[in-house]
């Protein structure tokens, strides 16, 4: 949408204006129900330390679906989209490692993890941004990853969509968003439509590297704070222990 609405005017009416107008007639024609998904419960897969990787519970709420999911699950299913549909944003993944994290290789223990758990949110607000974009709701990659529960039934499932191209494909949401590159406003000024796209991709990489900081910041605070906690927690254990052993008088031998 953001080309879009650098188009400026165009067959039809203003470039942003128009746009609005045509995704709100275009939303209307789709039946893909709004999707609650929650990402939760990281555990640990795999024996060996080559095959180990931690995986990720994806509820489904609106359809009652539960499976489980990997980081390079969530990258399949970005790929994806961005083939499907040329010219759509679809939101971007959290990075697969944050400088300045002790955890950023650590599967031992997931669910204490802060650099998993902090993916986790962010995998949850990536599924939420994704899932707002009605074009995507009812593609067949989506709902494949968000149901197939059997691990070669997902494989058959990755097959069967990536095979698709975008003007092969005839399920809703591709179809919809064809009638939507078809009809929407072209800008004979390519130029500044390039240039002014590419300002706007400018804009967002700095924020997404500020983004980036900000977190990598947020890990070490709450390492320190961890490293913290477990010696306050050790002090306050020796104290107690103290205090219990002197408290029992017959563990001490006094002169007469």
């Amino acid at each position: 949408r953001m080309a879009a609405e650098a188009a400026g005017p165009a067959r039809g009416g203003g470039g942003a204006a128009h746009w609005q107008d045509l995704w709100a007639v275009l939303e209307k024609k789709l039946s893909g129900q709004p999707l609650n998904i929650m990402i939760s419960q990281p555990a640990k897969k795999g024996d060996f330390y080559a095959q180990r990787h931690v995986t990720y519970l994806v509820t489904t709420h609106t359809y009652h679906h539960v499976v489980r999911r990997r980081f390079s699950d969530f990258e399949w299913l970005r790929s994806v989209l961005v083939q499907r549909f040329p010219g759509l944003f679809i939101p971007v993944l959290p990075p697969k490692e944050l400088q300045g994290s002790t955890f950023r290789n650590s599967t031992d223990d997931p669910a204490h993890s802060q650099f998993i758990l902090v993916r986790q949110q962010l995998l949850r607000h990536f599924m939420s941004d994704l899932c707002k974009i009605p074009f995507v709701r009812s593609d067949p990659s989506l709902l494949a990853f968000l149901s197939c529960q059997e691990d070669k039934d997902f494989a058959a499932a990755k097959e069967t969509t990536a095979a698709l191209g975008p003007f092969e494909d005839h399920s809703e949401g591709i179809s919809v968003w064809r009638e939507a590159l078809l009809e929407g406003p072209r800008s004979r000024q390519w130029d500044r439509v390039a240039s002014d796209f590419r300002r706007q991709l400018d804009e967002m990489e700095v924020q997404i590297k500020s983004l980036r900081r900000a977190m990598d910041g947020y890990i070490e605070g709450l390492e320190a704070l961890n490293h913290h906690a477990s010696k306050f927690s050790a002090a306050v254990g020796g104290w107690l222990g103290k205090e219990t052993s002197y408290a029992e008088r017959t563990s001490f031998e006094y002169v007469n």
